[in-house]
């Protein structure tokens, strides 16, 4: 039943995850006069990540965030740059990563990537809304 009281939004969004707070950017850079709602259930600050080993954006991800998104200041000041696919070998040393023979690149690839704090990434990601 249609309640006159409640605002109403062109678009709504389910889930404030970072797939969720993507769309509602784009849709808000495509067609800034959008109304867009996005509802979450958690009720705090997404925690902090702290860097965890797979909270990484591939060179893809990273470009969508960067130039599509227009984040490029945000995680060239905010996370931290990274050389692209890094292994770390030795699993007998799991405990302690400087003991770990790690096999990369000793360059930074011409094609950006970020590691990212996905708790800082898509706390900061809702204050843009």
């Amino acid at each position: 039943m249609f309640n006159q009281n409640r605002p109403a939004y062109d678009v709504v969004i389910a889930g404030g995850g970072l797939a969720g707070l993507c769309l509602a950017l784009q849709l808000k850079k495509a067609r800034p006069a959008t109304s867009i709602l996005v509802l979450e259930k958690r009720t705090k600050d997404a925690p902090a990540a702290t860097h965890k080993v797979g909270e990484s954006l591939s060179e893809l991800g990273a470009y969508y965030l960067r130039d599509v998104l227009d984040m490029k200041d945000y995680l060239v000041n905010c996370q931290l740059r990274k050389f692209g696919f890094r292994f770390f070998l030795s699993p007998e040393h799991r405990s302690d990563i400087t003991r770990r023979v790690e096999v990369g690149s000793k360059i930074l690839s011409p094609f950006p990537s970020h590691q990212v704090d996905r708790g800082h990434l898509e706390n900061d990601m809702t204050s843009r809304q």
